[in-house]
């Protein structure tokens, strides 16, 4: 994709109509069918989902773009990033059959750039994913067990 048709687009496009429950805007990257982009906006963030591959079914604004590939100055219109890449690389299935290196890596990456920005970000993975200060959470949806357990990782 050509990164000057997705500086384009975001430049374009009229994410600030208005504030939130909670006054703050997240920028999803990797957004998918909005999963993660759902939980932000229950807790009442402004949600924009950013991914590679057409989403019609994202329920938030969205922007199909690279999100390596993002204008700077876009990224700093947000209050928070978070970032979703895929986990197959890391993935326990993926170490069981040795086939890990066909897939990107891209956790460093998407770091780095959220790292350059100085804004407070999230990213997302599986165990064993290369995450820093990592916190795990863990939920039953089984109604008697009901429980969250966060962990410093």
């Amino acid at each position: 994709m050509n990164p000057d048709l997705a500086t384009h687009r975001v430049e374009s496009l009229p994410i600030a109509s208005g504030r939130t429950e909670n006054g703050y805007r997240i920028l999803d990257l990797f957004c998918c069918a909005g999963g993660a982009g759902m939980g932000y906006a229950q807790a009442g963030f402004e949600v924009v989902g950013v991914d590679i591959n057409p989403q019609p079914s994202y329920p938030f604004a969205f922007i199909q773009a690279d999100a390596l590939h993002l204008d700077p100055k876009f990224l700093l219109a947000f209050d928070v990033l978070h970032a979703s890449p895929p986990c197959q690389a890391y993935s326990d299935l993926a170490k069981r059959n040795g086939n890990g290196h066909k897939w990107p890596k891209l956790i460093k990456p998407v770091r780095n750039i959220f790292l350059r920005t100085g804004l407070p970000y999230v990213i997302e993975n599986v165990e064993g994913a290369a995450l820093l200060n990592r916190i795990e959470a863990a939920a039953c949806t089984r109604p008697k067990a009901g429980r969250v357990r966060l962990q410093d990782g």
